[in-house]
């Protein structure tokens, strides 16, 4: 795996902990226990992401199959489990990652199935690419991890052509993990009041600073786009492991699903330009 020797040399000092974060831990990486790079790690990691207990419901959100024969960018490629499925599906595809490690685990992985795309180093609030070169730009799980996301979501615009659409997921403030964050960090410490962005910023499991959303505050995110659709997605994350009092888990779990579309940790975002 590459190291720091890659690093882009303008990182921010906030920057560079993200980059040095996910190019040790590429998102995904580590969900396999056969040996990395081969053709049997590969398909297990899309089995675990696709499965039943994980995000199955990326199929619904992205329509890979939709995209045949335009030209797609992903943002935050991690292993290339999602990216695999935007070039089997036939469209012109680019991924782009800010670690040289997520960049050679997604090589090796098209290698293994003979295929071929354009995958590259990117930091994804300043993109190389051309203004209105993409018909559709997507990124799961990635530009809440950035430090400055509105550069980003304005990078993402200028790339879209005009009628293109992003496909984005932000982490959800009202949430499972979030509470469970401020149970931890906030209820537990005797400081209920404390700030829940600081708390998500400081003890999330990923990497340093990452953020929360709301509905109305991933809204102000995308404002320049002309038209904004959104839903929350409720998750493995939101009821495994919910502090249950004197509850039991079925009846935890109940409640949690019960909550609908007000309640989930991943805020599924589509934002036409």
């Amino acid at each position: 795996m590459k190291g720091s020797d890659d690093m882009p040399p303008d990182l921010s000092e906030e920057k560079k902990l993200v980059y040095e974060y996910w190019n040790k831990n590429p998102c995904g990486s580590d969900l396999s226990s056969v040996a990395p790079y081969t053709k049997e790690y590969f398909d297990e990691l899309e089995k675990i992401r696709y499965g039943r207990n994980r995000e199955g419901y990326i199929w619904e959100f992205a329509q890979f199959a939709k995209y045949h024969g335009k030209k797609v960018l992903e943002i935050g490629i991690g292993v290339g489990t999602d990216f695999i499925q935007w070039v089997r599906s036939g469209c012109v595809a680019t991924g782009c990652d800010l670690t040289p490690a997520a960049v050679e685990y997604t090589k090796k992985r098209l290698e293994c199935y003979g295929l071929s795309a354009g995958v590259l180093q990117e930091d994804c609030e300043k993109l190389s690419f051309p203004e209105q070169t993409f018909d559709l730009v997507y990124s799961f799980g990635v530009i809440h991890h950035t430090p400055e996301p509105q550069k980003a979501i304005s990078e993402i615009y200028r790339v879209l052509k005009r009628g293109g659409t992003a496909k984005i997921m932000l982490y959800h403030r009202y949430s499972g993990p979030v509470f469970r964050y401020w149970i931890n960090h906030a209820l537990l410490k005797r400081d209920p009041f404390r700030s829940i962005d600081e708390i998500v910023a400081k003890y999330n499991s990923e990497s340093p600073d990452t953020k929360i959303y709301s509905k109305k505050q991933a809204r102000a995110l995308f404002e320049q786009f002309s038209r904004v659709n959104l839903y929350i997605q409720l998750t493995p994350w939101d009821y495994t492991d919910t502090p249950r009092l004197l509850l039991s888990r079925k009846l935890t779990n109940a409640f949690v699903r019960g909550l609908g579309n007000h309640y989930g940790w991943n805020l599924m975002i589509t934002a036409e330009k």
